[in-house]
């Protein structure tokens, strides 16, 4: 029986094992990891904390567990860091990022209690002030893959599976990454007025940069394919959709760009009225 997955879209670096600050030669002959399996095992565990009384916002240690990739006979790691990432969604709500910011605070504090979030900002503050520049190699978004992600994959790069499981990912080189991002920040910044995107682009660019320039970059759909048919999968062109529209936008295409905006934002009102129901 496959995992069930959150129904998230998950954007991972994977450094090479020789620079993460984990013991890499115990991985070393390790194979490649399933990325399905953290998010799962991380969605129970989530769960039984938030039936624990009282509440707990993370696990209270990071086990050290590195989800392994294998690339050009090279290998990577990108670790979970589950604790640093719990830490990071109470950042959110506390400066009012992310989905959770609109649930009405009585909604949240029944989930997590006030004496449970200032517990964690403490356990946060005293992490930060020994590792300064400490940052989760794991980003993730519900219901949802925002459009500032697809700005450094191309849609060359879509690779797509559906048996035994379904997956659908891009997977790219940070090179390639950086090189798109800068371009198409260029782009955006000469052609539209500042938004959302651009501010989202501009956010992933200071993200990435805080890895290994030899690391790989994957965009994947998680449990997002489970709420759309195989055609449907097939059809997806989003990557290809945004770099066409910036393109376009580049070229003075106006037209074009919105065409595919368009394009992208049909296909995407179907993941976010699950997210309206859910």
């Amino acid at each position: 029986m496959p995992p069930l997955l959150p129904f998230t879209a998950v954007l991972r670096v994977y450094e090479p094992v020789e620079v993460l600050e984990v013991d890499w030669q115990a991985w070393a002959t390790r194979p490649e990891s399933d990325p399905a399996v953290g998010p799962a095992l991380e969605r129970e565990a989530s769960v039984r904390r938030t039936a624990a009384l009282p509440p707990a916002i993370g696990p209270d240690a990071d086990g050290g567990e590195v989800l392994l990739l294998t690339r050009d006979g090279r290998q990577f790691g990108c670790p979970w860091h589950t604790r640093l990432r719990c830490w990071l969604s109470v950042e959110d709500v506390r400066e009012g990022r992310g989905l959770l910011n609109k649930w009405p605070k009585i909604v949240l504090d029944a989930f997590w209690p006030p004496g449970s979030v200032e517990a964690a900002e403490r356990e946060f503050s005293d992490w930060r002030a020994i590792n300064p520049n400490g940052t989760a190699h794991i980003r993730s978004n519900p219901w949802q893959v925002p459009l500032s992600w697809f700005v450094v994959f191309s849609g060359r790069e879509k690779e797509l599976t559906t048996t035994p499981r379904r997956t659908l990912r891009y997977r790219t080189s940070m090179a390639d990454a950086r090189r798109r991002l800068a371009r198409n920040l260029t782009v955006l910044h000469r052609t539209v007025e500042h938004n959302p995107i651009t501010q989202g682009v501009i956010d992933l660019g200071k993200w990435l940069e805080s890895f290994d320039p030899e690391a790989v970059c994957e965009l994947d759909y998680g449990g997002l394919v489970t709420l759309v048919d195989d055609d449907e999968l097939a059809a997806d062109t989003s990557a290809g959709d945004v770099q066409e529209a910036l393109s376009a936008l580049a070229a003075g295409d106006g037209d074009t760009a919105v065409e595919r905006y368009r394009r992208l934002v049909d296909r995407w009102r179907c993941y976010a009225e699950y997210g309206h129901f859910s």
